[in-house]
């Protein structure tokens, strides 16, 4: 008994400082206090990590029926990533980084620049690594 009141004092003074998951940077982190459960109520995100965007916006995203097996018109996107092609799978927004855009191909990359993509925020670091939401909406 005792050494659970141990362990429980040094929970306690963690409470006030959270940290995040192994898996997010401090680029999401910004992303998450800037965004989370602010996009509207039915929002769908594309987002190659499809844990992800769940946790830091509070959105769904349409990767699986389960976290471990992804559906196979999902991975097709995940291979080709075409902002029209997302908004036709139903995709409302993306959330890209710079390793998912240095994989794309320059087609790829080219139509992310067309004018339907609207940009809703971008986060950068000094060593190049960026995340981007995007508002796919306008794609038709």
């Amino acid at each position: 008994m005792l050494s659970g009141g141990v362990f429980l004092a040094v929970q306690m003074t963690a409470v006030g400082q959270p940290v995040a998951s192994y898996d997010l940077t401090s680029l999401d982190v910004r992303m998450f206090n800037a965004h989370w459960n602010r996009l509207e109520v039915g929002a769908l995100i594309f987002d190659p990590r499809p844990s992800r965007a769940p946790t830091l916006f509070g959105r769904f995203t349409r990767a699986g029926d389960t976290w471990y097996h992804f559906k196979p018109e999902w991975l097709n996107l995940v291979e080709a990533p075409e902002p029209h092609a997302l908004r036709a799978a139903g995709f409302t927004y993306a959330y890209l980084d710079a390793h998912t855009w240095q994989q794309l191909s320059p087609a790829i990359r080219a139509a992310w620049q067309d004018a339907c993509v609207r940009e809703v925020d971008r986060v950068e670091n000094r060593k190049g690594d960026f995340r981007w939401l995007v508002d796919l909406r306008a794609c038709q």
